[in-house]
């Protein structure tokens, strides 16, 4: 009797299992942009990098950097990308979004940093041209 319950259980638990791994999980979509040249402006609470900040402002040189609007009240972002083609690609003030910036080189200004501009979320204003761009909406 025992071994029947025990057999109807593992029977139970593989069908589960065997469900779960088919349920597709919900992402974002990503855009992925190489070599090229973006800019960066609006207000945003979470700029990561590890690094001084000059006044909020700093000079890159093949950095990493994860710019994300979290979708907090005053957050928007907008973003215009050139990738060599004769095209841009704009991403109009989002509320929820997130950059990445892989082998960044430029100039960032992020008033989470600067002694000078004291705004509720802090502004922020990017020129660099970076290796490898990734725009998750």
């Amino acid at each position: 009797m025992m071994k029947h319950k025990l057999r109807k259980g593992l029977a139970v638990g593989i069908i589960c299992l065997m469900m779960l791994v088919t349920i597709p999980i919900a992402h974002g979509t990503t855009d992925h942009f190489e070599d090229s040249v973006v800019v960066i402006s609006g207000k945003c609470n979470t700029v990561e990098h590890t690094g001084l900040w000059l006044f909020g402002f700093k000079f890159f040189y093949d950095r990493d950097v994860t710019i994300q609007a979290k979708n907090e009240e005053g957050e928007r972002i907008s973003c215009l990308i050139h990738n060599g083609i004769p095209a841009f690609v704009f991403y109009g003030f989002k509320n929820s979004i997130k950059i990445e910036l892989k082998h960044a080189t430029g100039l960032f200004f992020w008033g989470g940093k600067s002694l000078l501009f004291n705004n509720t979320p802090p502004r922020i204003l990017v020129r660099c041209k970076a290796q490898d761009i990734w725009i998750t909406n």
